[in-house]
């Protein structure tokens, strides 16, 4: 029966190795993941809330241009013409960006604002109504700035969850190597003095 203890051992070893192959390659295929995820956060941040922002930023200056040519004087129809396609060129690519639920809604109460502008414009309206349009616009601007700020603050609360999250999973497996390592010491203390014993009765015999 010496023998079925010395194959018990030797699969015992084997089965704690294999758990360890296991566990690395699960790790592994965890940490790939949580990478994915936050390069995933970080695109995000930069891409459909630093450039959007940035889109925000240039459809602020050029409608305070567009509110100086027009409360400043009689503007010429080429600088206007001028002004719009440089807004309309920027609201596009604003909108290719990533866009919210209500940062959309946001959007289209500003888009449907600009076209009445340009409505006003092409009818000649008085400077009073450009007034309200432009107060309009300016609050929609402002909603829409306030929400890259909040979305860029929940990504990156994102991004600190995963870090955290892929920490645990780092001391979970260093715990659990650790006790596999034990385990597989025991396991060689063990089966000792079993041999020991076998070279003995081979010396007896």
């Amino acid at each position: 029966m010496k023998w079925t203890y010395t194959i018990s051992n030797k699969f015992k070893a084997a089965l704690a190795l294999a758990t360890v192959i296991i566990l690395v390659i699960s790790t592994n295929r965890i940490d790939h993941n949580h990478f994915e995820r936050l390069q995933e956060s970080f695109n995000s941040v930069y891409q459909d809330r630093l450039v959007a922002e940035k889109y925000l930023f240039e459809l602020s200056r050029q409608f305070q241009t567009k509110t100086s040519l027009i409360l400043n004087g009689a503007p010429s129809k080429e600088n206007i013409d001028f002004v719009n396609d440089s807004i309309s060129e920027l609201l596009t690519k604003y909108e290719a960006t990533k866009l919210t639920h209500l940062e959309s809604k946001r959007f289209i109460e500003l888009k449907k604002m600009f076209k009445a502008q340009l409505r006003s414009e092409a009818n000649l309206t008085s400077t009073s109504e450009y007034t309200y349009s432009f107060t309009t616009i300016w609050g929609l601007l402002d909603e829409l700035s306030q929400i890259q700020l909040n979305e860029a603050r929940n990504l990156l609360d994102k991004s600190e969850r995963i870090f955290s999250s892929n920490h645990t999973s780092s001391v979970f497996e260093l715990s659990l190597l650790i006790i596999i390592g034990l385990i597989l010491q025991a396991i060689v203390i063990a089966s000792r003095p079993l041999r020991d014993i076998l070279n003995q009765d081979k010396h007896l015999n």
